[in-house]
């Protein structure tokens, strides 16, 4: 995996997240940039951490037993429908931006010149159809 070096912090960050494989840049660069992770996984991060501090899957269980459950239990409970982990939504590269592809299309076969104005004004026609 390449890193690259901020200099204004001294840090050094892997340019991929490391959990879903999206392109860290500044406008998705998490608010721990030592983390690798983007901000969309470093916010689910930090929600596996309150899903397991809180015992989400203990009280999902005791719900499903019927068990009446305590004022702190039940005031969890009803923060669960807004945790991502209990509600089974992980952050893929498919499920949020990454930063798109740039296209690059080969002008091998074409009879022009082989000057960046000559591959523009083909890719525009190429574009118009």
């Amino acid at each position: 995996m390449t890193t690259a070096r901020y200099a204004t912090k001294g840090i050094t960050m892997t340019k991929n997240c490391h959990d879903c494989g999206t392109r860290i840049t500044s406008r998705n660069r998490a608010e721990s940039p030592e983390s690798g992770l983007c901000d969309k996984c470093y916010d689910y991060a930090g929600w596996e951490n309150t899903h397991s501090d809180w015992g989400h899957d203990r009280i999902a269980a005791l719900i499903a037993a019927g068990v009446e459950l305590d004022d702190q239990d039940q005031a969890e409970a009803d923060s669960m429908t807004t945790c991502p982990v209990c509600q089974g939504n992980a952050p893929t590269l498919r499920t949020h931006d990454a930063t798109p592809a740039s296209s690059w299309s080969s002008h091998k076969g074409h009879d022009h010149e082989a000057t960046s104005k000559a591959r523009a004004a083909c890719r525009k026609a190429q574009a118009a159809g």
